[in-house]
């Protein structure tokens, strides 16, 4: 599937915009993976009101945890002609959404299961959704990230 391929590529290039040579420096540039600063404030606002994470940086470390899961989607919606890809952590119940240009559009807990988030969106958007795998490379990158953060 090209398009899936394509966020993965575009969120490996937003990578190049996020620094992890130390806590502060990842802190000051994790907005950048997102769609836009302001929306990365909101998100973090919502989830730390909601008791998700603790601080911004218990916000980056869910979501590169949940970027490094084994459960990835893609997901199509016909009108307008969108997709998104979707990772999936069953052991914290969290999902980290990219759009088509590899930003991160949201990081959540979800509050019930995937299957119900996806049914929602498949009888209300007509969605569609299927299971994909991640290419070794984005894994490799990811979970790199993932095990420098882990040092901080």
């Amino acid at each position: 599937m090209e398009n899936f391929r394509q966020i993965e590529n575009n969120f490996l290039k937003s990578l190049d915009n996020f620094d992890v040579s130390s806590k502060e420096s990842a802190l000051n540039t994790f907005h950048n993976l997102w769609m836009s600063e302001e929306k990365y404030f909101a998100h973090y606002e919502k989830r730390k009101k909601e008791g998700f994470v603790a601080d911004r940086f218990d916000y980056m470390r869910k979501t590169f945890n949940t970027i490094t899961s084994e459960e990835v989607y893609f997901e199509t919606y016909e009108m307008p002609e969108l997709w998104d890809r979707v990772f999936y952590s069953k052991d914290d119940n969290t999902a980290v959404v990219l759009a088509k240009n590899g930003k991160i559009l949201t990081s959540y807990q979800i509050k019930t299961t995937i299957e119900k988030t996806f049914k929602k969106h498949i009888d209300f958007l007509n969605a569609k959704i299927i299971k994909m795998e991640v290419s070794d490379e984005f894994s490799r990158q990811i979970e790199s990230i993932a095990n420098k953060l882990a040092l901080f």
